[in-house]
């Protein structure tokens, strides 16, 4: 029950946020793509995408294979994600790092652990979603993108108030404290909300809810 962890090498350097980008494209897709392909979906040149892509190739975060040459030059390449829980986006590091620090704050010193781990949420996820690159975004969206960014892999179900956590990238902190830990990502949502002037009653979190996921509903 409940997500897989986001893995990452806490030894290998971050990703560059351009490289990080390609690297969460080709964990959503399905089947292989050629560098054509990735360039398209983002929007950027094939040189380009092809350089991300071997970078990542030679990381071991992707497959690379080469298909039949159909002529002259070097055969084309084509990619697919070897794991769509590798994670080493310096987002994630940041979080976890903070996150488990906080979590182990709250767990030693407060008589109400739950109840200060999601007010400590709230202010972070009030801060976060305040950002200016959410500015044009709806609440729920802005709560999506928040988690996308932390690694929680949100899955939207029945529209975009019912969604499905396929990663944790606390994993561990869990479940050693999940009181606390589940609490503060409950606040983070909770925050989003009741900054930009919305009620977060309805906003509940039900961790290890299903195979596969954490379930939260929004408002």
């Amino acid at each position: 029950m409940g997500p897989s962890p986001s893995r990452f090498d806490p030894e290998q350097p971050s990703l560059s946020p351009a490289r990080a980008r390609v690297l969460e494209a080709m964990q959503h897709n399905s089947a292989s793509a050629s560098a054509g392909e990735v360039a398209l979906q983002l929007g950027v040149h094939e040189n380009t995408a092809r350089k991300h892509l071997d970078g990542l190739a030679d990381r071991g975060l992707l497959e690379r294979t080469q298909k039949p040459s159909a002529g002259r030059g070097r055969p084309a390449s084509s990619y697919r994600a070897l794991s769509q829980y590798a994670e080493p986006d310096v987002r994630v590091r940041d979080y976890v790092g903070l996150a488990s620090a906080l979590a182990r704050h709250i767990a030693a010193t407060s008589s109400d652990p739950r109840r200060d781990a999601i007010a400590a949420g709230e202010a972070w996820g009030a801060e976060l979603s305040m950002e200016p690159r959410h500015d044009a975004c709806t609440i729920n969206a802005t709560v999506m993108s928040l988690l996308d960014e932390l690694g929680f892999a949100p899955e939207a179900n029945g529209g975009s108030t019912s969604i499905a956590l396929r990663r944790c990238p606390l994993l561990d902190a869990v479940r050693a404290a999940p009181e606390v830990v589940c609490a503060v990502h409950l606040g983070l949502a909770r925050g989003a909300f009741t900054a930009r002037g919305a009620s977060a009653a309805s906003v509940r979190l039900t961790p290890f809810a299903e195979v596969g996921a954490c379930r939260l509903l929004l408002a």
